[in-house]
């Protein structure tokens, strides 16, 4: 289970990680962990590099959540099965090689062009992922997204309704609206989001 855009996974993989252990299968196998913010700090120590490269030289199967910089020009032994588990539930916003032509495309050799599988969150968004990371579709499986599992379960449902109407009381018996957007930039150092580009009063009319 990796991750090069951040110091600790993220939720998608400790998901899988978790869901992996509650169904008792660790015992099966050999779970390892490398997280590393390479891209907020690309100067990485020879430590860091050297306990990253053992760790991939010893895998059978490599979980991502996001694009891995190093695999754009490490090549992994065939034998190594890449999935993509994607920290994006939709295709929305135009991104690798849905960008071709245009700044910001990945290389026509990357990381992308490694994964064996990828994880979609539903078959109407599964063609948009294959155009991203340039894949067949049928390598694009709609399995759903591990992060969200939690949602669908009504004991958590119920327990973080009752944590946030506690934490945000002015909430009871209003309409709430939940606003993620996505960033626009080339990157997260640039990432910006044109908010002048939305109507608040006629939201808060809503």
């Amino acid at each position: 289970f990796m991750s090069e855009q951040d110091d600790r996974l993220g939720t998608n993989l400790t998901a899988l990680i978790d869901r992996i252990k509650a169904r008792g299968l660790a015992e099966q196998f050999t779970l390892l962990e490398s997280a590393r913010a390479t891209v907020a700090q690309p100067h990485q120590g020879t430590l860091s590099w050297v306990k990253m490269l053992v760790l991939l030289a010893r895998t059978d199967m490599l979980f991502l959540d996001d694009h891995a910089p190093v695999l754009d020009w490490l090549k992994l032994d065939p034998k190594t099965d890449v999935i993509q588990l994607w920290h994006a539930g939709a295709g929305f916003k135009s991104s690798g090689y849905s960008r071709w032509g245009h700044t910001g495309c990945p290389a026509p050799v990357s990381c992308h062009r490694q994964y064996k599988y990828g994880v979609a969150a539903s078959k109407t968004v599964a063609g948009f992922h294959a155009e991203v990371w340039g894949t067949n579709p049928e390598q694009v499986l709609p399995a759903g997204m591990p992060r969200m599992d939690e949602f669908l379960d009504p004991d958590y449902r119920k327990c973080k309704t009752a944590e946030l109407k506690t934490k945000f009381p002015m909430i009871g018996g209003n309409k709430v609206l939940l606003f993620a957007p996505t960033y626009r930039g080339k990157n997260r150092f640039d990432a910006h989001y044109p908010y002048d580009l939305i109507d608040f009063d006629r939201l808060s009319d809503w």
